[in-house]
Formats: structure tokens, C-alpha cells, sequence
């Protein structure tokens, strides 16, 4: 009796852990929810060294977060406007906001067709200069 009571017991348990995990992935998501946060630095090349192949690799990033669990990968795509492209993987977040993280600068972001998100960076290239787009500046961003 005391091993049918022990299995049972055991059953038991991974439902409720199974379960918590489950709900836990929702709790995260969940509607209003900050859904993934990430801080590209390029590593110890910068962000101008990124390439147009998405890449997840950890020394690119100085944080990354996502509330799925997915990976969060970046890419330097050769399109216009310049920028970023970042994604979160099976991410249910549709907004974001973005920060340029080196100054003086601002950036800005839009989604893109495929769910990720297209972060384009301006600043001032030299002391006095005016903004001009800029690929050097690490920048911070936050979804949805």
C-alpha cells in the first residue's frame, strides 16, 4: 500500500509542477506584461560588427529576456532604413519601445512582417554635428 500511495503521490506532483510551469509561461506573457526586454552591445566589436545573419549569441547582447523562453536573436539586415533587426522567439508581444543606449543619440522602432522588430538609430556623429543614422550605438529594447 505504502509504494501504490508513493506512486500516486508522484503522479500528483509532476501534474501540479507541469501545470505551474504551464501557467507560469501564461503569467509571463500575459496581456499588458512586459514580454521581452533585450540590450544589444555587439560584444567586444560593437554593434557595427553585426552582420545580416541572425545570430543569438551571448556576447552580443548585454541583457536579453523573453517571457516565452525562446531565444531572442539580432541582425544588422542591409536594407533601408538602417538598423536592427531583433526577434523573440514564439513571443506573443506586438509593441515595443526602444533606446539608444550611447549618446548623444535616439532610436526608434517598427515592427516588421515577420513579427520581429526593425530598430533604426540616429545620432550625432561629431560634437556640433547634426543627426545622422548611426550602426555604432548599442541600443535597448522592450516589448509588449
Amino acid at each position: 500500500m505504502g509504494r501504490l500511495t508513493t506512486a500516486a503521490l508522484s503522479v500528483v506532483l509532476s501534474l501540479v509542477v507541469t501545470s505551474a510551469a504551464t501557467g507560469a509561461t501564461k503569467t509571463r506573457c500575459a496581456t499588458g506584461s512586459v514580454k521581452g526586454i533585450v540590450w544589444v552591445t555587439g560584444g567586444p566589436k560593437g554593434v557595427g560588427s553585426l552582420t545580416g545573419k541572425w545570430s543569438s549569441a551571448a556576447t552580443l547582447f548585454g541583457y536579453r529576456w523573453n517571457c516565452s523562453g525562446g531565444a531572442v536573436s539580432v541582425r544588422r539586415p542591409d536594407t533601408l532604413p538602417e538598423g536592427f533587426d531583433v526577434t523573440f522567439a514564439r513571443n506573443p508581444g506586438r509593441i515595443a519601445i526602444a533606446n539608444a543606449a550611447g549618446g548623444p543619440a535616439a532610436a526608434s522602432v517598427t515592427r516588421n512582417v515577420d513579427g520581429s522588430f526593425h530598430v533604426s538609430i540616429a545620432g550625432q556623429t561629431s560634437p556640433g554635428g547634426g543627426f545622422n543614422p548611426r550602426a555604432d550605438v548599442p541600443f535597448m529594447l522592450i516589448v509588449f
